[in-house]
């Protein structure tokens, strides 16, 4: 009985098989059941006797609802080709809104930043970014000095150089007593 009414829970979920409805078909029709299950008896019996039933389809049915679907979608189709031309023109009407939008923004943009002169006499103006000018260079000036230090950093390296030519004859030296003991 649990399994019946786990098949019948799939059932009405969609869940079941061509196998498993067949089975439920067959316990209905052969076993008495319960009266929660009495609906569901009359529902499987009735299929089973559509399923042994010759259903005569009328003449020309195939054809009508082949016109039928023809005709309804010639219906639809001049109203979606209504609605596809209002897509078409509200998204070009949106997109220019846009553009309309980014100009003028552009434009008040450009007019806030416009520089004027704040120096009437011309001597003056010089003078002052001059002034400006010399204290970023003495700026400048100030954090380049630490690295001067590395140019004489240079200097020993090169000196350190000549090292590797004492190495070198120190590797010569070494492969030489090498040879000397595999002789032996």
């Amino acid at each position: 009985m649990q399994k019946v009414e786990e098949l019948l829970a799939r059932f009405y979920e969609g869940l079941t098989n061509a196998d498993e409805e067949r089975a439920l078909r067959e316990f209905f029709a052969t076993h008495e059941v319960p009266g929660q299950w009495q609906a569901d008896k009359e529902f499987f019996m009735h299929t089973t006797q559509l399923l042994h039933t010759d259903i005569e389809v009328p003449e020309g049915l195939e054809d009508r609802l082949i016109q039928t679907i023809d005709r309804l979608e010639e219906q639809e189709c001049p109203r979606t080709r209504r609605l596809n031309v209002w897509i078409s023109v509200a998204s070009m009407a949106a997109g220019v809104a846009i553009l309309v939008s980014l100009w003028f923004y552009a434009e008040q943009q450009a007019s806030r930043t416009k520089f004027e002169d704040t120096y009437s006499d011309p001597q003056l103006a010089y003078i002052e970014a001059r002034s400006a000018l010399m204290k970023v260079s003495q700026t400048l000036n100030k954090g380049t000095q630490p690295l001067e230090n590395l140019g004489q950093m240079d200097k020993q390296l090169q000196t350190l150089s000549s090292l590797s030519s004492i190495n070198k004859g120190f590797e010569q030296v070494d492969r030489l007593r090498k040879t000397l003991k595999q002789a032996e």
